[in-house]
């Protein structure tokens, strides 16, 4: 079976059902707290995983999620991204257009985002556990994927 046809099958499935199939094989499937950001699509695809972390100085650095937009390839991706600091934003809408641009299907975020406007405009779908991030004196987190 083609990883195309793997998620066309998948997209038809409700939540409910992918719960069930997870506890039936005894698999952890869920993070509590996540909501869409705005009325935006349910997403279906090959995860690119990105674990975030407090940055430890004030040198400038490329955006932390930068590398891991680049390296993608394919439009079968979303990015899911865990990590940080707790109510700490590690997504805005520039992030959210250059990956609208690299065909990215949306993105879960264990955690806060930002700009909600943004990426609502852009058609991107975002998934997070809360839309009103505080500020890092020091920018967004380093970057382990």
């Amino acid at each position: 079976m083609s990883k195309s046809s793997i998620l066309d099958r998948l997209s038809t499935l409700d939540t409910n059902t992918v719960s069930d199939a997870l506890d039936f094989l005894h698999l952890k499937g869920a993070t509590y707290g996540l909501q869409p950001l705005w009325d935006c699509p349910k997403i279906v695809g090959r995860a690119s995983t990105v674990k975030v972390g407090p940055k430890t100085d004030a040198a400038p650095t490329t955006h932390l999620l930068t590398p891991v937009i680049d390296a993608v390839t394919t439009d079968d991706r979303i990015l899911v991204i865990s990590g940080g600091i707790d109510g700490v934003s590690c997504w805005g809408d520039i992030i959210a257009n250059a990956s609208k641009a690299k065909r990215i299907r949306g993105t879960i975020i264990d955690g806060m985002s930002r700009d909600i406007d943004g990426s609502r405009e852009v058609s991107y779908p975002v998934y997070s556990c809360g839309d009103q991030p505080s500020s890092d004196p020091y920018g967004p987190g380093r970057l382990s994927w």
